[in-house]
């Protein structure tokens, strides 16, 4: 991987850069508020293996009054160190940048017009695909039909589709919204030429009597589409009638849809963009203990009478505790966790007060978030 900043126009001065995010933000410190721009001075310039790492690259330049600078910032890949270094000096020239730019627009609208797509379908096709990659809860089953399913991978088998590829459901009931079958497979070939591969299922719901009419505009869309030479294909177009689906298989395909779309509910725009209420399937907490007091304003001075106090903590004179007082502004030397589990249930809290809790197995059930860092400041 390599990152690239190159600055036109401008008188620079110092240029340094940081691989270690703990250096760049600060102990105690948030990507709101890093050490890095407070520091005036320049960036540590660390490489090598780090325990966190980032690309950061700091340019200090000098813009006259009315004066514009042009400030390049590229990131990509190569296969060999070389290959990577080769790219870092190719991209580095002002005017191969500018013909990047031109031959990437040019690209791009060659693309859309080989699917007969605008720039906001591309945008549109493109959020989609997100729900495709990273499951969406908006979009899948609701979980009241998730719950009823006890089928697995081998009962797509029976109408072609192997359940390797993510799937995205259309449902369509109304030959009226024909329009948004003709939006889907446009999805399709945006998502093939790009790479991504998906099985699109497509549910014939008519039950008035127009089943047939409606099934032959979905295949004369298909047909006119790029989507003809992939029926019935993996990564293809699969056109079902819903009734000839089984009750118990429509919950399974209902189930392993990544995006379940459907005619009930307006165009695909409004069905992406929609922000429905989840239903809460489980009671909200009563809480039984009396509301403790907010903490005061100001911290707590550090206790008088530890034993072997080091300035931030020390032991009780008991010696069964270890008490440690901390800041915004005074942290410990290193960070630490103390981590409180059973065989079943767990957490993890930090010095800086991050912390968050588990169920049995600590990454894959977790019951809260964890956040790295909380504000120094409140």
């Amino acid at each position: 991987m390599f990152h690239l900043m190159a600055v036109h126009g401008a008188d620079i001065g110092d240029i340094s850069y940081e691989t270690d995010r703990l250096r760049f933000l600060g102990r105690g410190n948030t990507v709101a508020d890093p050490q890095a721009m407070d520091d005036a001075s320049a960036l540590s310039g660390s490489e090598g293996s780090v325990l966190d790492p980032i690309v950061a690259i700091r340019y200090r330049i000098t813009l006259d009054a009315e004066e514009t600078a042009t400030v390049n910032i590229v990131s990509g890949i190569g296969e060999t160190r070389d290959a990577a270094l080769s790219l870092v000096g190719k991209y580095q020239d002002r005017r191969l940048r500018d013909r990047v730019f031109y031959m990437a627009w040019t690209h791009s609208d060659v693309f859309l017009r080989q699917i007969n797509a605008t720039e906001a379908d591309a945008q549109l096709y493109g959020r989609l695909a997100g729900s495709v990659i990273y499951a969406n809860a908006s979009l899948r089953a609701d979980a009241s039909v998730l719950i009823k399913n006890h089928r697995g991978q081998s009962g797509l088998w029976g109408y072609a589709i192997s359940g390797d590829l993510p799937i995205v459901l259309l449902r369509i009931e109304d030959p009226a919204n024909i329009d948004l079958v003709r939006q889907l497979i446009q999805a399709h070939a945006y998502w093939r030429l790009k790479g991504l591969a998906v099985d699109l299922v497509i549910w014939n719901e008519d039950h008035a009597g127009y089943r047939q009419q409606l099934q032959e505009q979905i295949m004369g869309l298909i047909a006119a589409g790029e989507g003809a030479h992939v029926t019935d294909q993996p990564g293809g177009i699969f056109v079902r009638p819903a009734d000839q689906i089984s009750s118990e298989e429509r919950i399974l395909l209902q189930t392993v849809a990544r995006a379940i779309v459907t005619d009930s509910r307006g165009m695909l725009a409004d069905q992406i963009n929609r922000r429905g209420l989840v239903e809460v399937s489980v009671p909200r907490l009563t809480p039984t203990r009396t509301h403790r007091a907010d903490p005061p304003a100001v911290a707590a001075l550090p206790r008088r009478d530890l034993l072997f106090f080091n300035g931030l903590g020390g032991f009780t004179p008991d010696g069964r505790e270890y008490i440690i007082t901390t800041t915004p502004d005074q942290v410990t030397p290193a960070p630490w966790v103390n981590v409180l589990a059973n065989p079943h249930f767990g957490t993890v809290i930090s010095e800086s007060g991050s912390a968050y809790t588990w169920a049995e197995n600590a990454h894959e059930f977790r019951l809260t978030p964890w956040y790295p860092n909380f504000p120094k400041k409140l």
